[in-house]
């Protein structure tokens, strides 16, 4: 082959890889345009090509760059957050073109020069919290609105301080994954759609008086009394727990205790072992982590000793056990299935120290990280005696849990309307619960709260005598009653709080319970309805309302009117860009992001991100 002929074909090569750049790459392209299913579009909007380029841009632009990992990024959907937000930029261009509004490259270049930052676009809904979030990623450099969403650039000259074109050049080539020029073209595009958003923004205003209204509606803060009647307390005072009485209940109860026991019955079949344990804790206040744990151990060695010199392994728990859970009731841990006890207090130790024991057989000390306990079995029941037990642990729960929430939802009821009433809510509690009370238990509150009428005051002013013990202080080494119950329903008086506060612990729905509170008028007033709590219920009545000052408005004025403003601002935008989306984004296809489709239908009217 001649040397011309060589020089032909090697020509001819050239011209074709020149073609196929060409036809591939069109100018104004880069190599990121074509992305994985070789599209040259992320996201196809009414039938307009949002370039893939610009969606690598505006990922790199948004990423942490590396420091958080592939699950962080996903959890955080920031390829969906980076998605929507060019589809919520691809609409403000649309009205920008309506409405004359532009850009120059000039303007675009100044804008890079002096703030020393790139935008890109994020979802309105996000542009918040989402600066704040990748702020923590990356140590800072991210900027919200107004001044975003953007990223501040490593772009000045350390010696100079000032803006260095060749710092940009390279920054550009290294992190944009686009040619200067379509860079350049990129933040055209931002740099209008953050003027459509300035536009909207700057037609929203607050007046002082509208923030002041504000402000004290979200930082006046009221003061209740209250009363927490916990469904425990009916259960430990109010409620027959006969045998006689839980039988009665379940005969009329069948069906609920049927689906009861549906439930439950693995927790006692094949089989189970009725069994009883004595914990003796760890004592943490001695310094010496080692002695302690053997003394824990020789004081549960020595309750065993006594269980096999004849002593009732239920006395020997009563006495000595530090499982309140337990202990009163000598022990008892129920009858439970292997692998299925779930009393408090214990752990998986336990329940394999009772599945290698017999009936009448007690433990030697088994270590947990709650201390040392010592484990009886007394019986081991088969599939008959067990089915037997478990139905009548079943049915006695079930009347407890049902009768305890009656009891105190009708207890809340009727409280709340002696209080209505004129009542003070001592008087209508004691009149509740005087009414409910078991005998024995009415016996023990009357006696105590006589004890207390009886109890010599202090004159108003005067402090409680050092020394001096009240009645309830004298009961604390006392066998607890329905008098000294710490759970015992009692007027309290909460702190002072916010309708963003809860009021109480224990409130089932805070957020609620706070705004009804905070639409109380005078002191004395009380809610509609009882305050539902986690284990019971509540009663309340307004205490005391603390206002906001106007010492305390004019510290806060500034920022709090900057605050309102900046939410009826972001509030606005959502709002129109919720419209231009209805115009012009009545199709959405989807070739990059978190959840890829073929067709997305129009957003609806309250959704705030789109494409998804």
């Amino acid at each position: 082959m001649s040397k011309a002929i060589k020089q032909l074909l090697v020509a001819a090569a050239v011209i074709a890889i020149s073609m196929v750049f060409i036809i591939q790459f069109q100018p104004g392209a880069s190599l990121e345009d074509i992305n994985v299913k070789g599209s040259r579009c992320a996201v196809e909007v009414g039938g307009d090509c949002v370039p893939y380029s610009d969606y690598v841009a505006a990922y790199r632009l948004v990423s942490p760059g590396g420091r958080l990992s592939e699950e962080q990024l996903e959890a955080m959907r920031l390829d969906q957050v980076v998605v929507d937000g060019l589809i919520e930029r691809y609409v403000l261009l649309k009205e920008a073109e309506r409405l004359g509004i532009t850009a120059s490259g000039e303007e675009v270049s100044r804008h890079i020069a002096t703030t020393g930052s790139v935008r890109f676009s994020l979802p309105v809904d996000k542009e918040d919290m989402y600066p704040m979030m990748l702020n923590q990623a990356v140590g800072g450099g991210m900027l919200p609105p107004p001044y975003g969403p953007a990223r501040m650039v490593d772009i000045v000259d350390p010696k100079t301080r000032k803006f260095s074109y060749e710092r940009y050049q390279t920054w550009v080539q290294r992190r944009s994954g686009k040619t200067e020029q379509d860079f350049k073209a990129y933040q055209q595009k931002e740099l209008v759609a953050a003027r459509v958003r300035q536009m909207v923004r700057s037609q929203v205003h607050v007046s002082e008086s509208e923030a002041r209204l504000k402000y004290s509606r979200n930082n006046e803060k009221v003061v209740v009394d209250y009363a927490a009647l916990p469904r425990e307390y009916y259960q430990r005072y109010a409620i027959d727990g006969s045998d006689e009485a839980v039988q009665t209940w379940v005969d009329g109860h069948g069906e609920e205790v049927d689906a009861a026991w549906d439930k439950r019955k693995e927790d006692f079949l094949p089989s189970c072992r009725e069994a009883r344990h004595i914990l003796v804790r760890v004592d943490d206040t001695v310094p010496d982590k080692a002695q302690a744990k053997e003394a824990a151990k020789a004081a549960a060695k020595k309750a065993k000793e006594r269980v096999e010199g004849g002593e009732s392994f239920a006395d020997v728990a009563k006495e000595l056990s530090q499982d309140a859970n337990s202990a009163q009731d000598g022990g008892k841990l129920g009858c439970f299935a292997k692998g299925k006890l779930k009393a408090p207090a214990t752990g998986p130790k336990i329940d394999e120290a009772a599945q290698g024991l017999e009936a009448g057989q007690v433990s030697e000390p088994v270590e947990t990280p709650l201390g040392f306990h010592i484990v009886q079995v007394d019986k081991v029941a088969d599939e008959k005696e067990a089915e037997a037990i478990g139905r009548a642990i079943v049915g006695r729960e079930l009347y407890l849990e049902q009768e305890s929430e009656r009891l105190a939802a009708e207890g809340a009821k009727a409280i709340l309307a002696s209080v209505k009433g004129g009542s003070s809510l001592q008087d209508a509690i004691d009149q509740h619960l005087t009414s409910v009370l078991l005998p024995e238990a009415k016996a023990a509150y009357e006696k105590g709260r006589a004890a207390e009428k009886a109890e010599a005051k202090p004159e108003e002013g005067e402090e409680k005598k050092e020394g001096e013990d009240t009645p309830e202080d004298e009961g604390e080494d006392e066998e607890t009653t329905a008098w000294n119950d710490p759970i015992r329903p009692r007027p309290d008086v909460s702190s002072p709080f916010t309708q963003r506060m809860p009021a109480f612990p224990q409130i089932e729905d805070p957020a609620g319970t706070s705004r009804i509170l905070h639409e109380l008028q005078k002191p004395g007033d009380v809610p509609g309805d009882v305050i539902k709590m986690v284990e019971g219920y509540a009663v309340a009545s307004l205490k005391e309302r603390k206002t906001v000052t106007d010492e305390e408005w004019d510290e806060k004025r500034a920022d709090e009117i900057d605050r309102i403003l900046r939410q009826k601002q972001r509030d606005a935008l959502i709002a129109y860009i919720q419209r231009l989306k209805q115009e012009h984004a009545q199709e959405v296809i989807l070739h990059v992001g978190a959840k890829k489709s073929e067709t997305v239908p129009a957003p609806s009217a309250t959704a705030t991100g789109s494409g998804s």
